[in-house]
């Protein structure tokens, strides 16, 4: 790990966890919008031309920033988020079987709006001025914002967890044709050892309805391997390692929010899952 890739990551985690702590929803909401927009760009420039990627996320981000979030279906768009990470989870699995088809146009679009307007709703719900407590139900009597950290710190737990395991004790390779420098040890390291972090946190200052939130957390940990995977799928698919330069030692956006994409919609919706039930 290279010291451009150090300095930038502390400063990226330094300056977010002050943004999402101490921001009002509106500019954190306005700032997720255009990280949305430029990860979408990203998406889509790996498959279209310049002219019609940069076209369609001005509109995306046009639209997030202008339309009144109460004529929105965010519930709906939550679902259709988990429909489709639920799709990719079985896609990564046969790659790349589904090249022919994933590469195609007509998929390739779709699943890169789906992929982030749900991942942007997740964060409005999270933030709603209606919502007092999001995870009330789960005993988390913690505000919008950090309820919003919480989600945050699986993702980048899981990511870091997953890399310096793999680094210590990976042996075996995990999905070598997508990501031939992931490795099982690492995933299966970080996909318990993510969960055991932050329930040991959350137990020290809450009162948590342990069943449900162990397993909501736990589908979260598994759908950020999902999310991380799918985008190294589509890069794989476009012949490249990174999604662009845009951030230095990183790559892109795409790259640093890829397993947040998959997480938060599947957690919110799980959510939903337990509190309708």
């Amino acid at each position: 790990m290279n010291q451009t890739r150090i300095i930038t990551g502390l400063v990226i985690a330094f300056s977010l966890l002050l943004g999402v702590l101490y921001l009002p929803h509106s500019i954190i909401l306005y700032i997720a919008s255009c990280i949305v927009g430029v990860s979408l760009w990203e998406h889509l420039r790996l498959r279209f031309h310049i002219f019609i990627s940069t076209s369609i996320s001005l509109l995306v981000l046009l639209s997030l920033l202008v339309i009144p979030l109460n004529l929105l279906p965010l519930k709906t768009i939550i679902f259709v988020g988990l429909f489709y990470w639920v799709t990719m989870g079985a896609m990564v699995l046969i790659f790349p079987h589904n090249k022919g088809f994933i590469q195609q146009r007509m998929f390739w679009a779709p699943a890169s709006l789906v992929m982030h307007l749900s991942f942007w709703a997740a964060l409005v719900l999270i933030l709603s001025p209606s919502n007092s407590y999001p995870l009330k139900s789960l005993g988390i009597d913690a505000s919008p914002n950090f309820s919003l950290v919480i989600l945050i710190t699986l993702g980048a737990l899981m990511d870091s967890i997953a890399y310096f395991s793999g680094k210590k004790f990976g042996r075996r390779k995990f999905l070598p044709n997508i990501s031939p420098k992931k490795t099982l040890e690492g995933a299966l390291i970080s996909s318990f050892l993510t969960p055991m972090v932050v329930l040991s946190f959350l137990g020290l200052f809450f009162s948590p309805n342990w069943f449900p939130l162990i397993v909501i957390i736990f589908i979260a940990c598994i759908f950020s391997i999902v999310g991380d995977a799918t985008a190294s799928l589509f890069k794989r698919i476009a012949g490249v390692k990174d999604s662009s330069n845009l951030i230095p030692g990183h790559g892109g956006f795409l790259d640093r929010i890829d397993s947040h994409l998959a997480s938060f919609p599947v957690f919110i919706a799980s959510l939903y899952f337990y509190e309708l039930f």
